[in-house]
């Protein structure tokens, strides 16, 4: 994942912060789900994984859910990559 990737995610967090419940699915989200996903298996954020896992659980509802965590995940993302250069 690259960091305007990451940006990208964040912006797209943010949308469903504001929104949350109301945030509807749009396929166009799709490459921020994969990323949030990929970002919290590798960050071992396991709780949100299995919701994630969750059998007939949209993973919308989980970003819903976890949308401060996952805000704070990406940050932490970023910053580090910050600190790497």
């Amino acid at each position: 994942m690259t960091t305007p990737q990451l940006l990208a995610a964040y912006r797209f967090l943010e949308k469903v912060a504001k929104f949350n419940e109301d945030t509807e699915y749009d396929p166009a989200d799709e490459p921020h789900i994969a990323l949030l996903q990929a970002l919290v298996k590798e960050r071992n954020q396991k709780v949100i994984a299995e919701d994630f896992n969750k059998p007939f659980l949209h993973p919308m509802v989980t970003i819903q859910q976890w949308v401060e965590e996952l805000k704070e995940l990406v940050s932490k993302e970023l910053l580090d990559r910050q600190t790497d250069l």
